[in-house]
């Protein structure tokens, strides 16, 4: 919920996708950024919290407005905020037919979860990188 903003009795927030990211991942999966900044490593969990809104977020909830600067939260009306420091050009989330929809990156350092999904980028043939079968270690404890 943008700051600021309240809503009316009996309505809910909207549900918007996010995706915690790594500091350099808009680089490294080459995701434009048509305004603001990228993540830094400045952006630590002792620094204030931000977000990086993608076009059709920026054009849902501030149109006809900078975005950059702008404040959100995704608990409270009442917060903890979120600063937008950048606007990434609108991409394909769930499927490659979907329409653009509002959605926001989050840096890593700042909403840890134990979850992850790896993505890479390499020179290389990506069958290359599967040609042996991963490594399963497993334990067990016998009576």
């Amino acid at each position: 919920m943008g700051e600021g903003r309240s809503l009316e009795a009996g309505q809910h927030p909207e549900e918007t996708v996010c995706n915690t990211v790594a500091w350099n991942y808009l680089e490294t999966l080459r995701v434009p950024l048509v305004r603001g900044r990228s993540f830094t490593s400045a952006d630590s969990e002792k620094a204030p919290l931000v977000a990086i809104v993608n076009q059709a977020m920026a054009r849902k909830y501030w149109p006809n407005e900078d975005p950059i600067g702008k404040r959100f939260s995704i608990k409270a009306q009442t917060g903890p905020f979120l600063e937008i420091v950048g606007v990434a050009k609108d991409g394909k989330y769930r499927s490659p037919k979907e329409d653009p929809i509002p959605f926001f990156f989050l840096p890593v350092t700042q909403n840890y979860t134990a979850f992850r999904t790896i993505q890479l980028r390499t020179s290389v043939p990506p069958e290359t990188l599967a040609a042996r079968p991963p490594q399963i270690w497993t334990s067990a404890v016998i009576p």
